[in-house]
This record gives structure tokens, C-alpha cells and sequence, in this order.
């Protein structure tokens, strides 16, 4: 990103410069304005960017006829255990504070706007004995916790319901946002999360 992209994700959006540079988060200008280019690779092999506008305008184009795939989909796959958030900022944002960074634990995120489950992702996530789902805490996000528990199995799905903020709804980006505590907070949420809801049925498991 240039000089004022790269202020923008370390003052506003929390982002380490390491963070950025690791997920090689760029820049492209349109002639509607500037987007952030957020690179989605599949075995190190550039697959689709998802370019989201400069704030306070919230766009989404990607690159035409592109496959949407998970962002860090080669961190999730042959992964134990894997977390996922609806937006790139958020996967970085749990990244950046240890989360999905080992092994066994990989973290990525659902492409914006897509609004179904694709099936490549049922290969990438064959091997997640655990997916938690870290998703915004917003009416569409709720109802996303249902989508995918129900077609990837609430029995391996848990749901990590971050709290509001200041009485306003928050994603992951958000949450860490909000002050000193956050990432003991979110452990905290991550050994008390329950298993999905499926299709609004909750397991009592």
C-alpha cells in the first residue's frame, strides 16, 4: 500500500507493518478512486484479488471471471483446526495476535459478498476437526454461523460471538480493537464457545 493506504491500516485498522507486508496487502487506483488489493493465493500461485475502497466509501470488485476463494487458503489446508472471519482485515487482525499461527491452527477469511458456500472450500477445510466461526456480529453475520454450520457440519463448527462494543455491533478488526484485555477477552470467548446453531436449531452438547 502507499504512504497513505499503509497509515491508514496501521492507525485506524490496528495492522502491524510486518502484518501488511506478510499478507502483501497492496494498492491499485481506479478512476472511481483507490482500493486496497487483497491478494488470495492457492499453493503460492496468485488465484483472485478482492479490492476494497478507501473509507469511508465500503466497495468490492474483484479481478473479472476470477474463482472466489478463501483468503490464506493455503494456511487452512490439511489444518486440525482452522478460524475464520467474514472480512481479510479480520483474519490479519487474529493473525496478528498469535491466533491461527501454528501448525495445526490456520486463520482466513470468506470472500465479501459472497453469499453461498462454494465447493472448493469443502476441500481446503476437509481435514478441520474444529472451525471456529469469528464472524461479524451483525444481523447477515448471525445468519453466515447458520449457513456453514449447517453445510460443514455443526458437529465441528463452534461459534465465537464476540460482544458488542461501546453498544455497537463489532467483527474481529473491531474487537481488537477496543482496548487492552481484548486477546485474553477472546480466549476467554474461544474455551466457552458452543457448538453452531444448524439451521436455528442449537446442539446441547
Amino acid at each position: 500500500a502507499d504512504d497513505e493506504g499503509m497509515r491508514y491500516l496501521i492507525e485506524a485498522r490496528g495492522l502491524a507493518e510486518e502484518t501488511i507486508r506478510h499478507f502483501k496487502v497492496g494498492l491499485k487506483t481506479y478512476p472511481d478512486g483507490k482500493f486496497f488489493a487483497f491478494p488470495h493465493f492457492r499453493k503460492g500461485q496468485l488465484v483472485n484479488i478482492l479490492y476494497r475502497s478507501y473509507p469511508p466509501d465500503k466497495r468490492f470488485r474483484q479481478i473479472d471471471g476470477a474463482e472466489h476463494i478463501l483468503f490464506n487458503e493455503d494456511d487452512l489446508i490439511g489444518r486440525e483446526e482452522v478460524t475464520l472471519t467474514e472480512g481479510q482485515p479480520d483474519a490479519m487482525t487474529l493473525w496478528q495476535n498469535g491466533i491461527g499461527r501454528t501448525p495445526d491452527h490456520g486463520v482466513g477469511s470468506i470472500p465479501q459478498g459472497v453469499k453461498t458456500i462454494l465447493p472448493g472450500w469443502f476441500s481446503v477445510l476437509t481435514a478441520a476437526k474444529r472451525i471456529n466461526l469469528v464472524f461479524d456480529t451483525d444481523p447477515s453475520g448471525r445468519k453466515a454461523v447458520g449457513l456453514f454450520a449447517a453445510r460443514f457440519g455443526y458437529r465441528r463448527c463452534f461459534d465465537i460471538v464476540l460482544p458488542h462494543v461501546k453498544n455497537q455491533k463489532v467483527d474481529a478488526n473491531k474487537f481488537f480493537l477496543s482496548g487492552n484485555g481484548a486477546l485474553e477477552e477472546y480466549q476467554r470467548l474461544y474455551v466457552q464457545a458452543s457448538l453452531a446453531d444448524l439451521e436455528g436449531v442449537k446442539s446441547v452438547e
